[in-house]
């Protein structure tokens, strides 16, 4: 078990679309140093930390899950973890109380941020979840909506507002408090996928491991063929 205030733990927070399924399956995956925790390996510990109400929500419950995740992992020569998770940014309760827990929990951790041009990402959650409309509510859900209704509809809403979520300044401020500035990374998108980009050289700096593999930048991950049929239905 990786102890919880060790300084090797690495919390990759998202965003939703920049690039974060790619770096699970092409490279957190295949550091030697690293064990990775996603969504699906710890569902009960990630559900706990972002939507369980401030009047049931226990630390320690939440370690509990946490230490259950070894378990199941083989952690021989691994001395450090990425939890790595774009919902500890994207959903919950409240994303400041989400980090609140989370330095709670971790407090010597390090944070990661991946980011996007907005208005690309914007584009991008609306090819994701806007045609769909599963993510919202009456009059939208279930239909095929336009993306200025997409963005209006963001607007309205009170909590989980997609929109103010674009504010990268804000979260990074936030985290910047929480866990020293010195403690908060951030990639782009746009550098993930820029073959010129020397990537592994930044996460090697991050991690302070060598990372001894090779990237296809090319193939494309979460590629989705609703994307055509949803753009047969704009006119964005």
């Amino acid at each position: 078990m990786i102890d919880r205030f060790s300084k090797k733990i690495f919390i990759h927070i998202g965003y939703a679309k920049t690039g974060t399924t790619f770096l699970q399956r092409k490279i957190f995956q295949k550091i030697d140093n690293y064990i990775v925790m996603e969504h699906l390996d710890a569902v009960n510990f990630f559900n706990q930390v972002t939507n369980y109400d401030s009047s049931i929500y226990d630390d320690q419950l939440v370690l509990k899950e946490y230490n259950k995740f070894f378990y199941k992992k083989n952690i021989e020569n691994k001395d450090g973890i990425i939890i790595s998770n774009e919902r500890l940014e994207l959903e919950g309760v409240d994303v400041g109380l989400v980090a609140k827990r989370l330095k709670n929990l971790f407090p010597n951790a390090k944070i990661l941020i991946t980011i996007r041009e907005q208005l690309d990402l914007l584009y991008s959650w609306y090819l994701f979840k806007g045609f769909s409309s599963k993510y919202l509510g009456k009059p939208f859900k279930g239909k095929y909506i336009e993306i200025n209704e997409f963005i209006e509809n963001g607007i309205n809403q009170i909590s989980n507002n997609h929109i103010m979520r674009l504010q990268f300044h804000s979260l990074f401020i936030y985290y910047s408090k929480l866990f020293g500035k010195e403690n908060v990374h951030i990639i782009f998108f746009e550098d993930i996928f820029n073959k010129k980009y020397k990537l592994l050289k930044k996460l090697e700096d991050i991690f302070g491991c060598k990372i001894n593999l090779k990237i296809n930048r090319s193939q494309k991950i979460n590629f989705r063929k609703r994307n055509q049929e949803l753009l047969k239905q704009s006119n964005y």
